[in-house]
């Protein structure tokens, strides 16, 4: 169905709610978060996910 990606500051926890945030928005009912990392910025992460039905 596609993919998306997000980018907070905060925590990794952050990041996976704001990308089940996205995923919902998309009317993808299931993702897979494939990757979660931090930044060279202290704070900030990053995420990619894949969308299903």
């Amino acid at each position: 169905m596609g993919t998306v990606s997000a980018q907070v500051y905060g925590s990794p926890g952050d990041v996976e709610t704001e990308i089940q945030r996205r995923a919902n928005a998309s009317g993808a009912p299931y993702y897979l978060i494939v990757m979660i990392s931090d930044s060279v910025y202290p704070g900030i992460w990053y995420a990619n996910a894949l969308l299903y039905r």
